[in-house]
């Protein structure tokens, strides 16, 4: 049965060999990632893969995983939605908005969001209590054994998400490779395989974290570029669309290839 008569899905794998040997793929081929770790990926969304022989890539941020713990973005967007007003002061941003208006909610994330998403995270706690952040215990992060039964299942390619959850264009090279090199061994540690994909965390890349991703191993790596992927690309800087920044609530990237 196929999801689509118009497209062909691809896995990570075959988009890395067009773009870096000129290899074959159909036309309208399109590969679908996951990022972050959530559970719903094998409650909901494997079921379809597996109905449909759709190929997929979970990239998994393992710090979120070994606190079970979603991450900053999804806590202060649920934190805010929750809320009529935000009231938010620390020693260089404050904030004080009504937000009842769906306008005034997306405004107050997109502020906070900008200044503290190079955060520490102790810093990104502090913004989180005075938002008061909501009970999320019903929002699941993937478990040990279920990251190790996907990376042996035919249909999915489990990658890395970086450890800590933070954008890679803006921490030092030290910091780069202690983050990246971490979630690396976590994950060939619990699989027992070799981890190869990356997904720069909120599409944040620059060269020295690039060159650091491929130092580390890494032979793809994904961004948020929002366009079509081209044969001019690198197998380092491959464009996604974010279903999330399009408006979904599904924590996904598709791009056409092609």
């Amino acid at each position: 049965m196929k999801l689509d008569e118009r497209h062909s899905f691809v896995s990570t794998d075959a988009v890395a060999d067009w773009v870096d040997t000129n290899s074959h793929l159909p036309d309208n081929s399109v590969f679908l990632t996951f990022d972050d770790g959530y559970r719903d990926f094998v409650e909901t969304v494997l079921p379809i893969l597996e109905r449909y022989e759709v190929p997929a890539t979970v990239y998994v941020s393992t710090k979120l995983i070994k606190q079970q713990r979603p991450p900053f973005d999804y806590l202060l967007q649920e934190a805010i939605s929750a809320t009529d007003w935000v009231s938010l002061d620390t020693s260089d941003f404050s904030l004080e908005m009504e937000t009842k208006q769906t306008s005034a909610k997306r405004a107050a994330y997109n502020q906070i969001r900008s200044r503290f998403k190079y955060a520490t995270a102790e810093e990104r706690r502090s913004v989180l209590d005075q938002v008061k952040e909501p009970d999320m215990s019903a929002v699941e992060m993937l478990t040990q054994d279920q990251i190790k039964m996907l990376s042996d299942h035919p249909l999915v390619t489990v990658g890395s998400h970086g450890h800590e959850h933070v954008p890679l264009d803006g921490i030092s090279k030290t910091a780069i490779k202690h983050d990246v090199s971490q979630s690396k061994s976590y994950l060939e540690n619990l699989t027992g395989g070799r981890v190869h994909h990356f997904s720069f965390p909120y599409g944040g890349w620059d060269y020295t974290s690039r060159r650091c991703v491929a130092d580390i191993g890494f032979t793809t790596a994904v961004t948020t570029t929002p366009r079509t992927v081209s044969r001019h690309d690198s197998p380092l800087g491959i464009p996604r669309f974010d279903g999330f920044e399009r408006g979904s609530k599904l924590k996904s990237g598709t791009t056409n290839v092609g």
